[in-house]
């Protein structure tokens, strides 16, 4: 694996850059040589109301956080809420890895990463297009491990969802 040179950490009025910090120090700092921790909603009320808004709307109706502009080189992404929309993708050339800590998915545009609408408008033109500008940073499950911390009942149901994309288990 590559090295890591640069991760960006965006605690919020939920899980605090405070509280990120360490597990980030304690889990992931052997692999990544410098990490910029900050916040991207501290207030709880405004965090609440962001938020619903996102998985209402998508990350589009945000603007990129200044701690994005601020750390445009980062090659990781790690958060809980925070907006991870196309133009965020396009103004960090270097990510790879964007992490959420949370059950959904709503705050991250997967289409983007995925390449779903220029597939989907390559299929419409007549294209059957494999690769795009960003294949080479998207990661494929198949013979890959993959690491599930705790093996209770959201454990088990990750375990078994990925039992048919040949992966090994960790």
């Amino acid at each position: 694996m590559k090295p890591i040179h640069k991760a960006l950490i965006l605690g919020d009025a939920m899980i605090p850059s405070k509280l990120f910090a360490p597990a980030f120090e304690r889990c992931l700092s052997e692999f990544v040589e410098t990490a910029v921790v900050g916040e991207w909603e501290p207030d709880w009320d405004k965090l609440q109301y962001r938020r619903l808004e996102v998985e209402k709307n998508g990350p589009e109706i945000e603007s990129v956080p200044q701690e994005v502009a601020e750390a445009a080189d980062a090659e990781v992404l790690l958060g809980l809420f925070v907006p991870v929309s196309a133009t965020v993708l396009e103004s960090m050339p270097d990510l790879r890895v964007v992490g959420v800590c949370r059950a959904g998915l709503e705050n991250v545009n997967l289409a983007e990463a995925r390449n779903i609408a220029r597939a989907h408008l390559s299929i419409k033109n007549g294209d059957w297009r494999k690769e795009f500008s960003n294949s080479s940073w998207i990661p494929e499950l198949k013979e890959k491990t993959v690491g599930i911390v705790g093996l209770g009942h959201i454990g088990q149901l990750v375990a078994r969802k990925l039992s048919g994309f040949q992966v090994k288990l960790s």
